[in-house]
């Protein structure tokens, strides 16, 4: 199951292709109310979480699959629904893979590292951690995106071995 929070669409875009390439279902984070970029950088600054409308019942999902979350990444923060999530979605003894969208690429192993510690500390075993290209006017190439992220799971794939 993949699981994502998007606040202008693009994390859910590249969520939707993921959700393509691994053929698994999708659960959209959605807030109740819709917040602007001051909320956004605030909430993260703060990091605070945003209870999101409707949760995914993890009790129905066998504990062996994997989860994977989506988000967008501000100020240096994953986004306040997920990181409810993170405390609150049963992420216990599961692998958990994490696609994040950021426009501060130099910050990737920051970022990476910081997901790594979330997981853990919920009690999840890490999975893949990638990172795409967030996107402030443009709307994303969606065949660039696709073969972009099968590179990287069938790099995955090969690591696992």
């Amino acid at each position: 199951m993949i699981i994502v929070y998007s606040w202008k669409g693009t994390t859910l875009a590249y969520a939707r292709i993921l959700a393509d390439l691994r053929q698994e279902s999708l659960f959209e984070l959605k807030e109740s109310k819709k917040r602007n970029v001051a909320g956004c950088i605030f909430d993260s600054l703060l990091r605070r979480e945003k209870q999101p409308v409707g949760m995914p019942d993890m009790s129905a999902i066998p504990d062996s699959e994997e989860i994977t979350l989506c988000s967008p990444i501000w100020a240096g923060q994953i986004a306040a629904p997920i990181r409810y999530f993170f405390r609150r979605g049963g992420l216990q003894e599961r692998k958990v893979n994490f696609l994040y969208t950021c426009l501060r690429m130099e910050q990737r192993n920051v970022y990476e590292n910081m997901i790594r510690r979330l997981i853990v500390a919920a009690g999840g075993e890490p999975g893949f951690v990638m990172v795409m290209a967030g996107m402030v006017k443009d709307k994303i190439d969606e065949e660039i995106a696709h073969d972009h992220m099968k590179r990287i799971l069938d790099e995955e794939t090969v690591e696992a071995r």
